[in-house]
């Protein structure tokens, strides 16, 4: 019965900050993982291949690109629903 009230008790910020800081989990968890197998490869593929070096590169900025997206539209929803947004 206690858990049922506790449910209920719940603050309206909190209702919407949990449900956007685990949206923001969702699109943060396979970022980081592109990221990182990027970096992988940035460390195996030879300095000489450079057409392949380029393309790193420009997964580097895109991947860096999304997150920077992900985080000021998590700051924009935080602020337009008054609602601490966890990082």
């Amino acid at each position: 019965m206690a858990e049922v009230a506790t449910k209920r008790s719940v603050e309206p910020q909190q209702r919407f900050s949990l449900p956007l800081a685990d949206f923001a989990h969702q699109i943060r968890q396979p970022l980081s993982a592109l990221d990182a197998l990027t970096s992988y490869l940035d460390l195996i593929i030879p300095e000489e291949d450079t057409r392949v070096r380029e393309q790193l590169l420009r997964m580097h900025v895109e991947i860096d690109h999304a997150d920077q997206i992900l985080r000021d539209g998590m700051r924009t929803l935080g602020a337009y629903l008054s609602v601490p947004v966890l990082r």
